[in-house]
């Protein structure tokens, strides 16, 4: 199959998106603005990058012609939009055929709409010019719902992020009880992934369990880097 993605090359989620589509034999095109290379040899050498002219916000406006032809050159099976808010602005300006629209950052149904009447109603555009709209979890699902005020919106659920059964085969799992119980996250250090109310929330539930004199010790581990991330 020939996909063509619409993209931040420079995104972890992209490159890891795309670069797992090409291991399945499939027929890879990532088209990014100029700005979003990604990191040297971060994509598999079988999918085909193409950086457009512009870069920056205005890049999202001028290079609704060069994707219009790249797509028409490409001819792809599908074509995947990824964020609702930027992307989704270009893929609508350069009137691709049928699309669709992932939304997957957060900020993009959370922040974007809210930040002006003008943004909220570039995201409603953008929005209902895709042909099939998609969501990497169930709450930016519903939050979407909310910012287009439709209920019954058509989302389907995208989960980014799989699971290597060659490592961890539900079959030969064994639950062993260990002395610590261990909760881990793995985030960007950002305000809106909400790391301070996970800490809060984590403080909370270690003064039930030692009031339920629970035996084992319990540990928060936080990974990623970020502006809420301080050195101690």
């Amino acid at each position: 199959m020939k996909i063509m993605f619409v993209s931040a090359a420079n995104s972890t989620h992209t490159v890891r998106w795309v670069n797992a589509l090409a291991e399945r034999g499939h027929e890879v095109y990532l088209v990014s603005n100029r700005g979003h290379e990604p990191k040297e040899d971060a994509l598999n050498s079988r999918v085909k990058l193409y950086l457009m002219k512009h870069s920056g916000g205005k890049g999202y406006y001028l290079n609704a012609g060069e994707l219009r032809k790249i797509a028409k050159r490409i001819n792809p099976d599908v074509i995947n939009v990824h964020y609702a808010s930027g992307y989704g602005t270009l893929a609508r300006k350069a009137r691709l055929p049928k699309y669709i629209l992932s939304v997957w950052g957060g900020s993009d149904v959370y922040d974007f709409p809210y930040e002006s009447r003008v943004k909220n109603y570039i995201l409603k555009r953008n929005v209902r010019s895709a042909s099939y709209l998609a969501s990497t979890s169930n709450c930016m699902a519903v939050q979407l719902k909310k910012v287009m005020q439709d209920e019954k919106l058509e989302i389907t659920i995208t989960p980014p992020f799989g699971v290597d059964l060659n490592q961890f085969d539900p079959k030969k799992y064994k639950e062993t009880e260990k002395e610590e119980l261990i909760i881990g996250n793995i985030k960007a250090l950002e305000e809106i992934y909400g790391i301070e109310e996970m800490i809060l929330a984590f403080r909370d539930l270690k003064k039930e369990l030692e009031q339920e004199h629970y035996s084992r010790k319990i540990k928060l581990l936080i990974y990623g880097s970020g502006k809420q991330k301080r050195t101690v």
